[in-house]
């Protein structure tokens, strides 16, 4: 549980944590956290720097941390919301897409709010996206050839499987799997739908740019998404990224590369499509 003192040194790390003391912070949690003390009011954010450092060690452990959490005295239903959603994320990057939605659809028949709106919005459209890729890698069929004995042996085996699995199919009807279009009608639907829940949401506003721009392919559509949510919030990463990606398809370089250094400013988040290190690397490329 933990005493008073080890509650002082958590409030002292969450004000180094909201000043942009990253370093400070996560020393403190760490100390907090091997000691045994357990309190939302620091795991929660102890967790959110694990996530923004990134690699597979600190996804297991921003779970492991959750878990305490779950139990912490001081648990309350925004915290649950937020325990739902940091786990989520930490499944999504250890490569557990199909988990993190199920987790998200979950906390949102509970709860609906604007993070959960936020995140599996995204997810939703990371989905699609592994969709199409996966769509696009399937290798063309190749016709075998075969003798017609071998032909006819072949029939002959699969009527008897098909004879044999045919009761077992009867009672228990396959699922089709949901079609690749399914996919972007879903995420598209659910980002409206998130629309309809805040129409000044920047990030939601971000997601449907992506979408478009991503997945659906329509980038004249994805564009009115990312103009409006860049004027609510000009220093969104992504946001900017993709606008830089319009400046330089019309020749725009000055304004691409003025976009892409303030990237650089920002704190990238594991949700962030574009990555800290891909965004230097377009700049070099740029000679900026």
């Amino acid at each position: 549980m933990g005493g008073f003192m080890d509650g002082i040194a958590a409030r002292k790390a969450m004000m180094q944590h909201q000043k942009g003391d990253y370093k400070s912070a996560m020393a403190t949690y760490t100390s907090l956290y091997e000691k045994g003390y357990v309190m939302c009011s620091y795991l929660l954010p102890y967790t959110v720097l694990l996530l923004r450092e990134g690699g597979e060690e600190n996804y297991l452990k921003v779970k492991e941390i959750l878990k305490k959490a779950e139990k912490a005295p001081d648990v309350n239903d925004d915290h649950r919301q937020q325990i739902f959603t940091n786990y989520a994320v930490a499944q999504y990057k250890l490569g557990k897409l199909p988990e993190a939605l199920h987790l998200l659809e979950t906390a949102q028949r509970k709860n609906p709010c604007g993070v959960i709106y936020e995140t599996l919005g995204y997810l939703y459209i990371e989905k699609a996206a592994q969709r199409l890729r996966e769509e696009a890698e399937k290798p063309a069929p190749v016709p075998a050839e075969e003798s017609a004995e071998e032909v006819t042996e072949a029939v002959k085996e699969t009527a008897e499987d098909a004879a044999e699995a045919a009761s077992e199919l009867a009672q228990t009807p396959e699922t089709p799997e949901p079609t690749v279009q399914d996919e972007i009608d879903k995420a598209l639907q659910y980002n409206l739908e998130a629309l309809d829940y805040d129409d000044e949401d920047a990030v939601t506003l971000d997601n449907l740019g992506q979408l478009y721009y991503r997945v659906i392919g329509d980038k004249v559509k994805a564009k009115e998404y990312f103009d409006k949510a860049h004027e609510i919030k000009p220093g969104q990463i992504d946001t900017l990224y993709f606008l830089a990606q319009y400046d330089l398809a019309e020749g725009k370089r000055t304004d691409a590369v003025e976009k892409l250094k303030k990237t650089l400013e920002g704190r990238f988040s594991p949700l962030n499509f574009a990555t800290r290190a891909g965004i230097e690397a377009q700049l070099k490329e740029l000679g900026a």
